[in-house]
């Protein structure tokens, strides 16, 4: 089959999977969600008397990731957080790759080897938060329901929740955010469209995008070497869309796995998002376009100063002042015809970094999202119904 027809046969696929899924849970929640969270309001109550004897103000977290490839240089890196956040890494308690059968030797194993960790911490310095990047493939349900019991509040974060929320069974349970979604005391995600999911399960959820770590992400003063610039995996309609703009005319420094060059180190990604004069930003789920969710680029980028135009989500309006914080496009015809005008307007591009990078300081570093969790707990946030951040 030839490979376009193929991608987007798999795209349409995944666009209805996702379709039912949203369809399957609203019909179970019958509510509409609106505002930025779900089940919120007990959590201040809850967090009181989890932390009876605890002192109050120096707010511990403790973050559990395997970690992927974006972590280490990020959440717990932030100087902001270097007062804040004790990470434990589930490789160095032993744990490996996750394949279907390193799911089952290692998941039942995961709960008790964390509580461990967290208890050891807690003697030295008590915990108040244990947040997670750990779903049914990482942890038991009954596991994480047991966490409760040190004392914590328990929250992770789930940044695949759209097509993987339930995403097959391994061993009896799935390996999405559903199976463990009511044990863990708060759910964070980056699509606000998720949020009924959790409330037909009775769990809670917040809205919670990614962030960027101001110290790595930052503009470098060095030469913008092309008209745009992308990092991230080659497949699907990007690959169609960056060889459509070189033919076009523009240049495209591209890099990432399945490009040119292939994967870059961590410390090298800051300096791609600054070598062009625009930093170009696919905002679709898998091989679609059309279902879409927010990324960490979408906050990595402006942090570096970057002019940045993502594909169209009709959530990055929670997050930026679409057009002028952020420039967002629909197809390729019109993404060519903003990359002309942009290019050729020196002192508008200049404007979009400058009000991009102000906003991605402001509200988009990692400081920013475990401060927004810090307050929900304490009760001293705004109302869930406000707009975000």
């Amino acid at each position: 089959m030839n490979p376009s027809i193929k991608g987007f046969l798999r795209g349409r696929q995944q666009e209805m999977a996702i379709a039912v899924d949203d369809l399957t849970y609203a019909m179970v929640n019958r509510r509409i969600i609106r505002g930025d969270g779900v089940g919120l309001e007990d959590l201040p109550a809850t967090a009181e008397e989890r932390w009876r004897g605890k002192p109050g103000d120096d707010f511990h977290v403790v973050y559990v990731g395997h970690p992927t490839n974006w972590e280490p240089h990020n959440i717990p890196a932030e100087p902001g957080l270097a007062k804040t956040v004790t990470t434990v890494w589930l490789r160095d308690l032993g744990f490996g790759t996750y394949t279907k059968e390193g799911i089952l030797r290692h998941r039942e194993r995961v709960g008790a080897a964390v509580a461990d960790a967290v208890k050891a911490i807690d003697k030295d310095r008590p915990v108040h938060l244990l947040l997670t990047y750990l779903s049914g493939a990482q942890v038991l349900a009954d596991a994480v329901a047991e966490w409760r019991r040190l004392g914590v509040m328990t929250a992770s974060f789930h940044f695949d929740d759209r097509l993987g929320f339930r995403s097959g069974r391994v061993g009896g349970q799935w390996r999405g955010p559903a199976a463990t979604a009511t044990a863990y005391d708060l759910n964070l995600t980056n699509v606000r469209r998720s949020l009924p999911k959790y409330g037909a399960l009775g769990a809670r959820a917040m809205f919670w995008p990614e962030g960027a770590n101001p110290a790595v992400f930052r503009p470098l003063g060095i030469r913008r070497t092309h008209d745009v610039a992308f990092l991230g995996a080659s497949y699907g309609p990007r690959q169609a869309i960056i060889r459509w703009l070189e033919r076009q005319g523009f240049s495209v420094l591209a890099r990432g796995p399945g490009w040119p060059g292939g994967e870059i180190p961590q410390e090298e990604v800051p300096l791609v998002l600054n070598s062009g004069r625009v930093v170009l930003g696919f905002s679709g789920i898998g091989w679609s376009m059309r279902a879409t969710c927010l990324k960490g680029r979408d906050f990595e980028a402006p942090m570096c100063g970057a002019a940045y135009l993502p594909s169209w989500n009709p959530e990055l309006r929670h997050v930026y002042e679409v057009g002028r914080e952020v420039v967002a496009w629909r197809d390729r015809r019109d993404l060519a015809a903003k990359l002309n005008a942009l290019l050729g307007d020196v002192d508008g591009l200049e404007r979009l970094r400058a009000a991009g990078l102000a906003r991605a300081r402001r509200d988009h570093s990692w400081s920013s999202r475990i401060a927004a969790i810090a307050g929900i707990l304490r009760g001293s946030a705004p109302r869930v119904d406000e707009p975000w951040p």
